[in-house]
């Protein structure tokens, strides 16, 4: 079984714990999963105003798209 440390916990883990990412050269992000969804949320809650508008803009697109389905 392969494994891999990741640079944010230093832990060893299993390959199956970490993304992919197609720019590494072993084609799997640095840090694992875990570590990764940790830093999302963080990051969330510092930026509650970057996160309603990312959410605002997702919301619009996705009438826009039902609109053009709708008429098409």
């Amino acid at each position: 079984m392969r494994t891999r440390i990741c640079v944010k916990c230093e832990k060893e883990k299993s390959i199956t714990e970490f993304y992919k990412d197609k720019t590494t050269v072993d084609k799997l992000d640095k840090t694992c999963k875990e570590c990764r969804l940790d830093s999302i949320k963080q990051w969330k809650k510092s930026n509650p105003d970057k996160v309603l508008k990312h959410r605002e803009k997702f919301i619009v697109k996705r009438r826009l798209s039902k609109k053009i389905k709708g008429n098409g």
